[in-house]
């Protein structure tokens, strides 16, 4: 896995976050949890703040970059935080607005071959998880199989829990499962709609789904 958190637990900042300025924005996001009357983390999770450090964005195009800052969380606490971080890059030199670290922008390895497909009856779900295992993506399983989308996207979430994958970012971009995990930390992942309503309807359930299938391998 990359340094980037995409797990509802929290792991610790990733490199290069300033851990002064983390515990600052901790601070400060008690502070507006207790204004709002909501708790810390429905303010910003700890793998938002911690990309804060890191990244130190100046600008709300910046911050709304970052995994796990939607619309309304922009607009309720994102001046707040700005101001903060740039105070502290002021008082203390520190670069400001940071892109990522460019192994968090590297491309996706290449395709890996399909296997065959197999005749026997009822085997369809088999040859789903043996594609799974290959790498093979959604839309080249529902080919294979001549199953409905939905359909395949329930067999991932099942291999995911069952086999436990090192990755899934092959099925869902990494970008998008850490906006996931982050929103999972305050809603959980019993349910998908308090998810998909915190990402803005910009996430698909189908993906949602398969996140929390791994995350719930994490619990």
């Amino acid at each position: 896995m990359s340094s980037l958190v995409i797990a509802a637990k929290w792991i610790g900042p990733p490199a290069g976050a300033d851990a002064k300025l983390f515990e600052a924005l901790r601070q400060l996001r008690r502070q507006e949890a207790s204004r709002a009357g909501v708790k810390p983390e429905q303010v910003f999770p700890d793998t938002v703040l911690a990309e804060m450090a890191r990244g130190r964005p100046t600008t709300e195009d910046a911050l709304r970059r970052i995994s796990g800052v939607g619309d309304y969380r922009l607009q309720s606490y994102g001046r707040a935080f700005l101001k903060a971080i740039i105070a502290y890059c002021l008082r203390t030199g520190l670069m400001n607005d940071v892109p990522l670290p460019k192994s968090a922008l590297a491309p996706r390895t290449a395709p890996v071959a399909l296997p065959p497909a197999t005749t026997k009856p009822g085997g369809k779900k088999e040859l789903a998880f043996k594609m799974f295992r290959a790498g093979a993506a959604i839309t080249d399983v529902v080919n294979k199989t001549e199953l409905t989308a939905p359909t395949i996207t329930d067999y991932l979430a099942e291999f995911v829990r069952t086999e436990k994958p090192a990755s899934i970012f092959g099925w869902v971009p990494e970008d998008v499962c850490e906006r996931v995990a982050a929103a999972a930390e305050i809603h959980g992942t019993a349910k998908l709609k308090p998810v998909f309503l915190e990402l803005n309807g910009e996430v698909s359930y189908d993906a949602i789904r398969v996140v929390f299938a791994l995350l719930d391998t994490q619990a």
